[in-house]
């Protein structure tokens, strides 16, 4: 009995039109312009405001102030430490700035839309991509973990990484 074979995805091998690219970018400004605004203003209003500020926000600055040894023991917030940490990380590097902080949180952001508009733009056509992602990309709850602290965003990048690194052709055998 030979070993199992991988069909060849042809998503994997085909190359990247403009068009694709084209879907990418409307759905990445269609996400990043109004997290951009809500930055730059510095809006602290809503659910994703009061969040980001109230319990993100104070446990990055707990853990930078810690950094490198961070003590995870006593969260402020219910989710797991890694965004936190990653972000504690950025501000030890760059002071501390809470609008550099929304703003590599709106770079997450746009690459999670971005990841997944460029996913479905391989399997379908740029203009079906773009519409499936703009949903997406137009949430008002990625557009506030966007603009704001909140670890939602990279969760869903990595949830989406691992699935459509999944969803791949099916394993078959020749005999």
């Amino acid at each position: 009995m030979q070993a199992p074979v991988h069909a060849p995805d042809p998503a994997r091998s085909a190359p990247v039109s403009r068009a694709s690219r084209a879907a990418v970018a409307i759905v990445a400004i269609v996400l990043a312009l109004p997290a951009a605004w809500l930055i730059v203003t510095g809006n602290n209003i809503g659910r994703a405001a009061f969040d980001a500020t109230a319990y993100h926000l104070r446990f990055i600055r707990d853990l930078a102030r810690e950094f490198p040894n961070f003590d995870i023991s006593n969260p402020l917030t219910a989710t797991t430490p890694g965004y936190h940490a990653l972000l504690a990380t950025i501000a030890q590097a760059t002071g501390d700035s809470t609008a550099v902080l929304r703003g590599v949180s709106a770079v997450i952001g746009v690459a999670f839309v971005a990841l997944v508009a460029a996913w479905c733009s391989r399997r379908t056509t740029a203009m079906s991509a773009t519409i499936l992602s703009l949903p997406l990309a137009a949430s008002i709850y990625v557009v506030g973990s966007a603009a704001w602290t909140a670890p939602d965003n990279l969760a869903w990048l990595l949830v989406a990484s691992i699935c459509f690194l999944c969803v791949r052709a099916p394993v078959c055998v020749r005999d």
